[in-house]
């Protein structure tokens, strides 16, 4: 009977969860890094912009899922219409709304709302993703110890 316990040690709790924690951490260690090169992109494009004001002229798309078309004029007297990247329900832009427009000067075209939500929130999501899955990792770690 001795001997049949020495062949079959008993697995250790710590050696029977790995995988959900390897888990959680690389999709920490991915969201984190989502998160800082998302912040920095956004911290980038700031630098060398122009600022503009720029007034939705146009709504498109049905009701429920509508985006604005925001229409601008640059330093040089050209005309540019765009729609923005995110256009979720909470900064909702209306027609007729007047809004803060960066662009940069040698790319009109690739011109953005200057709001907090259109600059930061993918980085935001990101690290609170990231944010999330150190914290069930660590859960994860402790409860295998």
């Amino acid at each position: 009977m001795k001997a049949a316990s020495r062949r079959n040690p008993p697995v250790s709790s710590r050696t029977s969860r790995p995988l959900p924690v390897l888990v959680a951490m690389l999709a920490a260690l991915v969201f984190s890094l989502a998160a800082i090169i998302l912040a920095s992109r956004a911290y980038d494009r700031r630098d060398g912009t122009v600022a503009a004001q720029g007034k939705v002229v146009n709504m498109i798309g049905s009701d429920a899922n509508s985006k604005p078309l925001v229409r601008f004029s640059t330093a040089d007297g050209q005309i540019i219409d765009f729609v923005p990247l995110q256009t979720g329900k909470w900064p909702a832009l209306h027609h007729g709304d007047t809004v803060a427009v960066m662009y940069p000067p040698d790319r009109p075209g690739a011109a953005q709302v200057n709001q907090f939500t259109e600059q930061w929130l993918p980085a935001i999501v990101c690290g609170a993703a990231g944010l999330l899955a150190w914290l069930v990792a660590l859960v994860l770690r402790r409860k295998a110890r």
